[in-house]
Formats: C-alpha cells, structure tokens, sequence
C-alpha cells in the first residue's frame, strides 16, 4: 500500500524526516508520527503551498476561528 501525507508546513515534514530532538515540545507527538509512519508499507511526506488550496485554506482559517461545533457550507 502506498500512502502520500500533503503538509503545508515545511516545519512537519522535516522534523518527522529528521532524528528529533527528545526535549523538542512536541517530541512526543513526532515520535508517534514516525512510529504511525513505519508501519506502512510505503509513505511519502511532500510539501504543498497552503494558497494552492484555496477550499481547504478557507474551511480552515472559519474553523479556527468559529466556537460552533457544526458548520455546513452550502
């Protein structure tokens, strides 16, 4: 199985790509990712620029800044 995981966070792919530093904040969390990752039979990391994806972009930034649990665009 081949899976592809999209970031648009430069930042993510390269500190799962890389040995992390075990105080790093979230050393927890990248270390799971990395454990989560070696089980399948092949992944790829690849960065996307966030503004190529003007849908996600957009349900994102209302997300974050709405307190509704719901929200449906028509």
């Amino acid at each position: 199985m081949e899976v592809i995981c999209y970031s648009d966070s430069t930042l993510v792919v390269l500190l799962v790509s890389i040995m992390v530093n075990p105080w790093h904040h979230y050393a927890t969390i990248i270390i799971n990712v990395k454990y989560l990752l070696k089980r399948r039979l092949s992944v790829h990391l690849q960065h996307f620029v966030r503004e190529s994806n003007l849908s996600a972009d957009f349900m994102a930034k209302v997300g974050a800044a709405s307190s509704e649990i719901w929200r449906e665009f028509l």
